[in-house]
Order: C-alpha cells, then structure tokens, then sequence
C-alpha cells in the first residue's frame, strides 16, 4: 500500500512541475511579447500636427468674432504661415486647396517635403494622404476640398 501512495503523489508531483513549466512559459512569452512591441506614434503625431493647422487661427482658421475651425481662410492658407505654425523638422507636408475658382497649395518644410514625400517607402518614413471636404473663406463663404499629403520621419 505504501508504494501505491508513493507512486500516486510521484503522479502529482509530476503534472505540478509541467503545469509550473508551462505558466512559467507563459509568462516569459507574454513579456518578451511586451518588450519588443513596437510603439509607433508617427500617425498620431501627424493626425495632431494637421489638426492644429486646420482649427488654430495661428494657422489657417478663419477668424471673425472667434477662431471658426475647419474654415481656411484663404488669405493664410500660404508657406510662410504654416512653416510659423508648425515648425517641426521631423514633419513636412503640403496642403493643396482645391475650389472651383482655383488650386493653392501651402506646403510645410518645402525642401524637405519634395526629398520626403519620394521616401515614403522607406521604413524611417511614416506618411499619410487625406481628402477632406471643407469650408472656405475668400470674401464669403465657400465649399472647398483639401488634399493633405504628410510626412514624419521616425528614426
């Protein structure tokens, strides 16, 4: 009888030491999962950035009696204003406005962008085009589309 306890607490001994194997497995897998994740924020960074430049009045808002966001004034909407509102060297970008009258683009980092808007590719580079409807001011109000074309380098 003594050998029959002996044997079945060798049985539990034993499927206690693979259960501790395999939850100590599992932990090290979850970490080493956690640790090599990457946190890519580029996108964020660059939805931010481009945000401000739509709804800031340092940038491209209208402003009447207050700043009306998603309105571009036109008479902002250049280089030199969104190279004062966003002066950020890892970020270039090129706004084109598009109206039935006319096209104007206003292009952040001008240098930069034309050497990182052809780098996209290359895994530095995070970059994004959008298209969005908007509203214009040019002595009134009118409809507008707004073609974004963005670029962070993240290394």
């Amino acid at each position: 009888m003594a050998l029959f306890v002996l044997s079945k607490d060798m049985v539990f001994a034993v499927v206690e030491v693979i259960y501790l194997i395999v939850i100590f497995i599992l932990i090290l897998s979850v970490v080493s999962f956690d640790i090599s994740r990457e946190v890519n924020v580029g996108e964020v960074e660059i939805n931010t950035l481009i945000k401000k430049a739509l709804y800031s009045e340092e940038c491209f808002a209208y402003k009447s009696a207050r700043a009306m966001p998603l309105v571009i004034d036109i008479s902002k909407f250049n280089n030199r204003q969104i190279d004062n509102c966003i002066n950020i060297e890892r970020f270039s970008s090129r706004f084109r406005l598009i109206t039935k009258e006319k096209t104007v683009d206003a292009i952040n980092n001008k240098n930069k962008f034309l050497v990182d808007s052809k780098a996209c590719e290359f895994g530095n580079y995070k970059c994004i085009q959008l298209k969005k409807p908007i509203l214009v001011y040019d002595n009134g109000i009118k409809r507008g589309v707004l073609q974004i074309d963005a670029t962070i380098y993240e290394g």
